[in-house]
């Protein structure tokens, strides 16, 4: 009984298989990790992240450069750091929360450093 069309074999497994590896994955996509780096001064280190980024062409959503506000002291850029990560964990922000955060503070602080760190540590900064 032919009604003048050809059947159709059926795929090999081989040929399903290439077929299935094919197919558009649905599903969620995994986001790339985000950075904040929040520095103490307002321009060089800023400039300098920023130009790092530009030249290695990172998205601009991955990494987040700030200053400090101009507060200086290695404790206030930590505590910027502290207020911008919970700025955008807010569950009423729509931005991405940060999976990094970390301060840029020149070295020659001395022990104010220590208090700046353990703050910093127990932030998750």
């Amino acid at each position: 009984m032919s009604n003048g069309r050809k059947q159709k074999k059926p795929l090999s497994k081989e040929t399903q298989l290439l077929l299935d590896q094919l197919k558009r994955r649905r599903g969620e996509r995994e986001l790339p990790k985000r950075f904040l780096i929040v520095c103490e001064d307002e321009k060089s280190a800023v400039n300098y992240f920023n130009a790092l980024i530009k030249h290695f062409g990172i998205s601009a959503t991955s990494v987040k450069v700030a200053d400090s506000g101009g507060n200086t002291q290695p404790i206030q850029v930590v505590e910027k750091a502290i207020e911008l990560k919970s700025t955008v964990s807010d569950p009423n922000s729509s931005t991405v929360p940060f999976d990094h955060v970390w301060c840029v503070i020149d070295g020659d602080y001395g022990n104010k450093i220590h208090n700046a760190r353990a703050k910093a540590n127990s932030n998750e900064v």
